[in-house]
């Protein structure tokens, strides 16, 4: 019962996190005028990925009580183990595998141009939704943005990193986890 209750709750709590990344891009692709044709077809191909997302998340908490019913036994049964693990990698591939055609298919629906803007809005709205809530927004923006986030974050000066070369953001990162 209580499996089935955290599966529930991850199941809400997923859903809620693509209701919100479904009101992110819509807000973004409204203000790229997008034609409302592209924005249905869009919406149709976040369907389908979350639907897939949702049931990767049920089957994978179920695999995650299987292996920790198993690995209870004094003596649990290595290929039952094997055979879980290889299943629950099995649900990340198709997962992944699906966020990379919606992603493909993005692309072809907006065009070269559109894409970049979509980006490039996603990582300002990112970022702006990142400075009030305290979060670390995605590696998907410039590496001076990462480079002042991270002198700030660990106390540093303002000049840390900022050497100007490409290699730039990874010294700072560096210096940052010391």
């Amino acid at each position: 019962m209580k499996n089935i209750l955290t599966a529930f709750l991850i199941v809400i709590v997923c859903a809620g996190v693509a209701a919100a990344q479904e009101l992110q891009d819509e807000e973004i692709l409204k203000r790229m005028n997008v034609p409302e044709a592209t924005m249905e077809k869009l919406r149709e191909l976040d369907r389908e990925t979350m639907a897939l997302v949702r049931t990767a998340g049920a089957e994978q908490k179920l695999l995650q009580a299987r292996l920790e019913r198993l690995l209870l036994e004094r003596d649990p049964d290595m290929k039952q183990i094997e055979a879980l693990l290889r299943e629950s990698l099995e649900l990340k591939l198709n997962v992944e595998l699906k966020n990379i055609e919606r992603i493909r298919e993005m692309q072809r629906l907006l065009g070269e141009e559109q894409w970049m803007d979509y980006l490039r809005y996603r990582n300002e709205y990112r970022q702006r939704t990142s400075s009030r809530t305290g979060e670390i927004p995605s590696g998907n923006e410039p590496a001076e943005t990462r480079e002042s986030r991270s002198s700030r974050n660990s106390g540093e000066s303002s000049n840390a990193g900022s050497s100007g070369g490409s290699g730039s953001s990874r010294s700072s990162g560096a210096s940052g986890r010391r």
